[in-house]
Parts: C-alpha cells; structure tokens; sequence
C-alpha cells in the first residue's frame, strides 16, 4: 500500500500541490494526468 498524507510542493512562490492525501491499496493502479502531463511549468 502507499499512503502520502498532506503533501505539499512550491517552486519558488508558486503552490503546485497543497496538503493532498492520498491512499492507494494493493493490487490498484493509479493514474494522474494534467494538462501538460509532467507537472512542468513555464512562464
């Protein structure tokens, strides 16, 4: 199982992830996908 509780990622004054949980148990599988697909960001 992998269980992530409240993390949090900035990059610089940029918030891209704030407090998400999540809990995934065995045998699932998981997807996250966004607009741009690698979480890259560019001015």
């Amino acid at each position: 199982m992998i269980c992530i509780k409240e993390c949090t990622k900035k990059y610089d004054q940029i918030c891209a992830v704030n407090q998400v949980s999540l809990e995934i148990g065995q045998k699932e599988v998981f997807g996250l996908v966004g607009s741009n697909g690698a979480g890259k960001f560019w001015d």
